[in-house]
């Protein structure tokens, strides 16, 4: 009998190259959401730390000067921090467009993957049934000679 061969091996290897590639995307995009997390968390310590100084300079001895300037600071970094929370809800929706379609190439694979089992377990039963014939007919060989034998001598 011939050897297993899955007929759909090749899909089934671009499936998982696929799935692999998903992988990575999802990996990258975690990373990346990580790296805006990172920066949102910089950007509000910063905003934490002028909020500090701007209240510090509206009650001491400061120039009109440096409350303008505080409050210029504040204004810019509260405009930071907005322009990052959004690219934190950016990454946030790329990571989960990612994460679907792994799940997605992961269970197209899986279902070729099954099909291949399937399909081997079949070969198997096959196989072992094609042995079977094989030694009920040897069998059946020694029996008719021994049969035949046995005939020839008590004649």
């Amino acid at each position: 009998m011939k050897a297993f061969r899955f007929r759909l091996e090749k899909v089934r290897q671009i499936r998982e190259t696929q799935r692999r590639q998903s992988q990575a995307a999802f990996l990258r995009a975690r990373r990346l959401l990580a790296e805006q997390l990172s920066r949102l968390a910089v950007l509000e310590d910063k905003k934490r730390q002028a909020t500090l100084v701007y209240a510090g300079t509206t009650r001491g001895r400061t120039t009109t000067g440096h409350v303008v300037a505080a409050r210029r600071y504040l204004t810019a970094t509260e405009r930071n921090v907005l322009r990052q929370e959004k690219n934190v809800a950016v990454a946030e929706d790329h990571v989960e467009d990612t994460r679907q379609d792994l799940a997605e190439k992961t269970k197209d694979k899986k279902v070729l993957d099954m099909l291949r089992d399937r399909r081997h377990a079949e070969y198997q039963v096959d196989a072992q049934r094609e042995k079977q014939k094989q030694i009920d007919e040897t069998a059946r060989q020694k029996y008719l000679s021994a049969r035949q034998a046995r005939t020839r001598t008590s004649r």
